[in-house]
């Protein structure tokens, strides 16, 4: 397989890309010597995650309702020669996600009638070839903890394209932050970004609480001051994740299957806002008064705080 049997997969992945065609087998959006490939309600991974997910996809800029499944890339050995095909997913370690997006490929090649006679790869196998010259790649196979730890450092990922994964390592529940439109930029939320005690969800206990403020603090982009972290002394505090947290536990985190796997876009964190939220009249949510002061009302937050309670 060369370069030009990779550009008939790539034209032919541009007649169909998502952007501007409604067919309903225009899944793709071509980038140079990739192929990101989107999920839609009628086709995507076979998964209980994604069949939740499937009812909540929006248009937004694309012909069709969707969700970001991941790519795969033509990894070019030389000027011409493909030296394999590397699946990416955005659900890290899916094997279904693979597998779909795997189909899509194959879909795409029958259609330009091109031979797929290389290796296609998960994105695994290339870290783990990068991971044999790389100290802390080796320690990731001794300590996979110690690895996700690592990535809990924040990277920039624009509000709007956010989806929160809840999940569990080792008995300890973590949120995967990832981006909609890079599968390479994510982080981690960990209670110790908080000093929180620990994450939860599926009752109303104070890890269900400290979830709830914790994805809104990240949402928001909000910090709170160190010493109002203690939970006791979070009290008129002109955050927008502190006003709404508790709402946001009883109406989104309670109501998730304890211990189980979960995943929230910021698309939905927005519609539950608009729908839930109560915003100042004070202010019509501004936070802030004609002469640029807090207002004081709702002293800077922008909704209204009086409906809630800290237990």
């Amino acid at each position: 397989m060369d370069r030009k049997h990779a550009k008939l997969i790539l034209q032919l992945a541009s007649s169909l890309d998502i952007a501007v065609n409604p067919s309903a087998d225009a899944v793709y959006d071509p980038r140079d010597d990739r192929v990101f490939v989107w999920a839609t309600p009628d086709d995507h991974p076979k998964t209980a995650m994604w069949e939740g997910m499937a009812p909540g996809m929006r248009k937004g800029q694309f012909t069709k309702p969707c969700g970001f499944a991941g790519y795969f890339k033509f990894d070019f050995a030389g000027i011409d020669e493909v030296y394999r095909i590397i699946i990416h997913p955005i659900f890290r370690d899916s094997a279904a996600d693979e597998a779909w997006i795997h189909a899509r490929l194959t879909t795409l090649a029958a259609g330009a009638e091109v031979v797929v006679d290389v290796p296609v790869v998960n994105y695994g196998v290339v870290e783990a070839e990068e991971a044999m010259d790389n100290e802390t790649r080796r320690e990731y196979e001794r300590n996979k903890k110690a690895l996700l730890e690592t990535y809990s450092r924040k990277v920039t990922i624009p509000p709007e394209e956010k989806t929160y994964h809840g999940f569990y390592v080792d008995g300890e529940a973590e949120i995967q932050v990832l981006s909609d439109r890079d599968p390479d930029a994510w982080y981690l939320m960990t209670p110790a970004r908080f000093t929180s005690d620990e994450f939860g969800w599926g009752d109303n206990d104070r890890a269900s609480q400290e979830t709830a403020l914790c994805v809104l603090l990240d949402y928001f982009d909000e910090t709170l001051p160190i010493e109002k972290l203690d939970i006791s002394m979070r009290f008129a505090l002109p955050f927008k994740a502190f006003v709404n947290h508790t709402l946001f536990r009883s109406g989104v985190m309670e109501k998730l299957e304890p211990e189980k796997d979960w995943v929230i876009t910021s698309r939905q964190i927005k519609d539950w806002l608009d729908e839930n939220a109560v915003i100042c009249p004070a202010c019509s949510g501004s936070g802030r008064q004609p002469d640029g002061l807090n207002c004081p009302v709702c002293g800077g937050s922008g909704y209204r705080s009086d409906f809630f309670h800290v237990s």
